[in-house]
């Protein structure tokens, strides 16, 4: 696993590690991020702005959001 802090201490990782650290699929946060739970900037970084770029994932931000999603309910009513 290789971790990455910036100066304020935050661990940012690569997809692979961050799906691990926050027990999610890629596909998770994917979703997330394209659904707009996830900010560029303080949840994710990306490293170039073509495909072939990484993203890098602020692991405690992400778990934050994760921690207080809730699945829609089938009436659309969120819990």
């Amino acid at each position: 696993m290789s971790l990455k802090k910036n100066n304020s201490g935050a661990i940012w990782l690569k997809t692979p590690d961050a799906v691990t650290a926050c027990g999610v699929s890629r596909d998770t946060l994917r979703r997330r991020r394209m659904e707009g739970f996830f900010v560029e900037g303080t949840h994710y970084l990306r490293t170039s702005p073509g495909r072939s770029g990484w993203y890098l994932w602020n692991v405690e931000k992400v778990l934050e959001v994760l921690g207080n999603w809730r699945a829609p309910q089938a009436n659309g009513v969120t819990k």
